[in-house]
C-alpha cells in the first residue's frame, strides 16, 4: 500500500483480497478527507496499467461496496486507467467529496458540474466528444493511387532518414538492460524496456 507511480516504496505489503483491499483504501481516502455518512463523494478508481479488465471490474464493486457501507453516496464513478507505469500491476482509489466543502464554494461551477464537463482525453474515452464529420480514411493503401500527387500521399521514405532510425532503435534495443538499470535506481526501472 502507498506504492508510487514511478516504483516509489510503500509503506507495508500486505495480501488482501479485493474486498478488504477496497475497504482498506476507500477507508484510507474518507478518513483523511473527513467524510461522512450521506456525504456525496466521486470515487475515482484507478487502473496502474497492467491490471486486467476483470480484475478492475471486480475491484471497482468491492470500491463502491465499501462506500456505500461507510453510508457516502457516490454520484459519480470513473473507473479507468488515469494514471499509468508500463506493466504496473494494481489500482489506487481517490475520493472527491462534492457536497459541504468550502473550498468548492469558491469555485465558479460545482465540482460535480465540472467532472460532468465534455471532456477530450486519451484516457477518459467515455467522456470523448463524437466527431459529427468523421474523416474516414481508406483501409487499403490501393485506394489512394488514383488520388493527384501519390508519392506525397504515400510517402517515400529517405534511405539516409531510414538509416538513421535504424541505428537508433538498435543501439536502444541494445542498451536496454543498462538503461533499465540506471533507471531502477532513479526510477521505476522500465525505461529501458518502454524505449525497447
Amino acid at each position: 500500500l502507498g506504492l508510487g507511480i514511478h516504483g516509489e516504496p510503500g509503506t507495508v505489503s500486505p495480501v488482501l483480497g479485493a474486498n478488504a483491499l477496497a475497504e482498506r483504501l476507500v477507508g484510507t481516502c474518507a478518513d483523511s478527507l473527513g467524510v461522512a455518512e450521506d456525504d456525496d463523494v466521486c470515487l475515482l478508481v484507478n487502473n496502474l496499467g497492467a491490471t486486467s479488465g476483470l480484475e478492475m471490474a471486480v475491484f471497482g464493486a468491492a470500491a463502491l461496496a465499501a462506500c456505500r457501507r461507510r453510508g457516502l453516496r457516490v454520484v459519480r464513478c470513473l473507473d479507468a486507467p488515469l494514471v499509468t507505469a508500463i506493466d504496473m500491476h494494481g489500482v489506487s482509489v481517490s475520493l472527491a467529496k462534492l457536497s459541504d466543502d468550502a473550498d468548492l464554494a469558491a469555485l465558479p461551477d460545482t465540482l460535480l458540474s465540472l467532472l460532468d464537463h465534455d471532456c477530450d482525453s486519451p484516457a477518459l474515452t467515455h467522456f470523448r466528444r463524437v466527431d459529427a464529420h468523421p474523416v474516414i480514411l481508406p483501409a487499403d493503401p490501393r485506394a489512394l493511387e488514383d488520388l493527384p500527387n501519390r508519392d506525397a500521399a504515400v510517402g517515400d521514405p529517405d534511405a539516409r532518414v531510414a538509416r538513421a532510425v535504424a541505428a537508433a532503435c538498435e543501439a536502444l534495443v541494445r542498451h536496454e538492460p543498462h538503461l533499465t538499470a540506471l533507471d531502477a535506481q532513479v526510477g521505476d526501472g522500465d525505461c529501458g524496456l518502454t524505449l525497447k
